[in-house]
């Protein structure tokens, strides 16, 4: 998940130095993959509770786009600070 979480969010992140692309792709890209896991769990799995479905999507909501905006903060402060 990790190196997809950089190729995906956070290189197009750099190279358009902006933090909002992270947060969009990185929300797009979280809420995908943690639905992809949670919701075949709730349609297969008998008396699988749908809150546990929900609260698996939504920590793809939260953990994704807080890491993707983290490290290309990171990245993109670094490459300022190595140009000056």
């Amino acid at each position: 998940m990790t190196t997809v979480i950089v190729k995906l969010v956070v290189e197009p992140a750099v190279e358009a130095k902006s933090l909002k692309v992270a947060t969009f792709k990185g929300l797009l890209l979280g809420v995908t993959a943690y639905a992809t896991l949670a919701l075949p769990n709730g349609w297969s799995l008998a008396n699988y509770p749908i809150a546990l479905e929900l609260e698996v999507t939504l920590e793809g909501v939260f953990f994704v786009p807080t890491a993707a905006v983290v490290t290309a903060w990171w990245l993109i402060n670094k490459e300022i600070s190595t140009k000056n």
